[in-house]
């Protein structure tokens, strides 16, 4: 893999050795806070293709693999404990606190990295962050649902995965996944889809692919049935988070924000009329402007207090 470059023709792509495996990231470099960015539950670097380089006109950002996704090399169990203990040893690479930056299973992983280790935390936006579902708005996908359901139980999901990757190419699958994440698929910009074909394609020769996917989502499985544990993580956070969601997303449902605001009410939540699961590349503009406002609030408290 390594001499690969990344598929989104990000800048600065790299393998770092950490104590426990190895991860792909793309690394703008330059000075300033370190802003961490976690993809979710089958995705890679390419997912923030569009808000990037704007956040790295603001800071370094740092664009992560997770084990076993992307580029990044397998570990031995992808459960969301063993991805929060490998992200916080990136985090101990920078010698200062980072912005937790993450999407859907992302926002997750934010969450319960800055619950486990909360002085390598400065702050969190969290987009479309995966949470239990409450309620459901939006009429559910059958095919799509049942074949999730299935990836969260290892025995079942191995082979529904298995099976949809034989009977699809891997142009079918990124085609099929982008109209799932995004309110509207044909609305995303060209180099989000390009990307997506791209790593599609590196994806399929990649033999852990399905492993990593089917541990992951069986983990947060665990996480959520029953709730009680989700719960008492997200109230054992000291750090404030900004909260960014679209009223069309199917996956993280709105329903599942608005929960997650009773738990956490000193948050700030923001949501975006006519967007899905992917914020980020649906409406790259909004998720910039929120978080410069987000993090210039947290600039002012710091003049203010000093």
């Amino acid at each position: 893999m390594r001499g690969l470059c990344n598929v989104a023709g990000m800048r600065h792509s790299s393998f770092l050795r950490l104590p426990s495996t190895e991860v792909h990231l793309v690394d703008s470099g330059g000075s300033g806070m370190p802003y961490v960015l976690i993809h979710g539950l089958g995705g890679n670097h390419a997912n923030w293709i569009e808000v990037f380089d704007g956040l790295a006109a603001r800071s370094r950002v740092i664009a992560v693999d997770l084990p076993g996704y992307g580029y990044s090399p397998p570990i031995a169990r992808h459960d969301l404990d063993q991805l929060t203990n490998v992200l916080i040893e990136l985090l101990e690479t920078f010698g200062e606190p980072s912005v937790l930056i993450g999407n859907s299973m992302g926002g997750l992983l934010a969450e319960m990295v800055a619950a486990a280790r909360p002085s390598l935390v400065d702050d969190m936006a969290l987009i479309a962050p995966a949470s239990p579902i409450v309620s459901i708005r939006h009429r559910p996908r059958i095919a799509v649902a049942a074949r999730l359901a299935a990836q969260s139980f290892p025995w079942l999901g191995t082979p529904v995965v298995e099976a949809y990757r034989r009977r699809t190419s891997p142009q079918q699958r990124a085609e099929l996944l982008l109209d799932l994440v995004a309110a509207d698929a044909s609305l995303l910009p060209e180099r989000v889809r390009s990307a997506s074909y791209a790593m599609a394609h590196r994806r399929a020769a990649m033999p852990w692919a399905t492993r990593a996917l089917v541990e992951s989502t069986a983990s947060m499985r665990r996480m959520f049935v029953p709730p009680g544990r989700f719960r008492r993580m997200i109230a054992s956070i000291g750090h404030e988070a900004l909260v960014l969601s679209g009223d069309r997303d199917t996956l993280v449902e709105p329903g599942a924000i608005d929960a997650l605001e009773v738990l956490r009410p000193d948050w700030t939540f923001r949501r975006r009329a006519g967007i899905g699961h992917v914020p980020q590349m649906e409406a790259a503009e909004w998720v910039l402007e929120e978080i410069d406002t987000w993090m210039a609030r947290s600039s002012n408290s710091t003049s203010q207090a000093t």
